[in-house]
């Protein structure tokens, strides 16, 4: 009744126009607000007070009540897994960061696997920093853009083929300088793993492949 009072109906407040709304609220165990009537200053009221992130799931249909008013059911779902706007927003963006950091974990795992991680330590922790950059370089709602979010995702590719290409040029060179130094067997064993980091990262660069078969 006294909220039908506050829509207009019935000599309650004027409305200013537009169609009169009032909505039914279904609680539960799981979407209790917590009891504010004690603040209320209006005597005998029942008020409850929900917390941040809170949604509203309607129930079935929206009704016209006598006097024109329209009742809309819902239903308080209180989830604390709920995501805020501005995490809302950067979803795009965390989504990006997270595929730069699955690309340098490749390249990490990689030159773990062959041994070769103190030698390219560097360009590893290089990479990781680049593909970072190039994500945080823009606000986060910009990718809420299609074209600019496509476009990272392909510089986020190019940026990962350089530095792969720089790691297996890397232990290349590695190899060459140990033969050069008359170190044949630590040389041989760094061809080796540069032919393995090569595939493995350069599946594509044909011609360095070919260069490392020469040698």
């Amino acid at each position: 009744k006294v909220a039908m009072h506050y829509s207009g109906v019935g000599g309650g407040a004027e409305s200013e126009g537009g169609l009169r709304t009032v909505f039914l609220y279904l609680v539960g165990e799981r979407s209790l607000g917590a009891d504010v009537s004690w603040l209320s200053q209006f005597e005998g009221e029942k008020e409850m007070l929900f917390g941040p992130m809170t949604h509203m799931q309607m129930v079935g249909k929206p009704r016209v009540e006598e006097g024109g008013v329209s009742v809309i059911t819902v239903r308080p779902t209180v989830s604390q897994r709920s995501r805020t706007l501005e995490q809302v927003e950067r979803g795009r963006c965390e989504g990006l960061l997270q595929l730069g950091a699955s690309l340098v974990s490749d390249v990490r795992f990689c030159v773990r696997n062959h041994a070769v991680s103190e030698l390219c330590k560097d360009l590893v922790e290089r990479q990781g920093v680049a593909v970072t950059e190039e994500v945080e370089g823009r606000d986060a709602s910009a990718y809420n853009d299609n074209v600019t979010y496509r476009d990272t995702v392909l510089r986020l590719i190019d940026v990962s083929e350089e530095g792969r290409k720089a790691v297996a040029e890397r232990v290349r060179e590695e190899g060459v300088g140990r033969r050069d130094r008359g170190d044949r067997e630590g040389a041989l064993e760094h061809l080796r793993k540069a032919i393995a980091v090569t595939e493995e990262l350069c599946a594509n660069d044909r011609a360095r492949m070919d260069r490392l078969a020469g040698m």
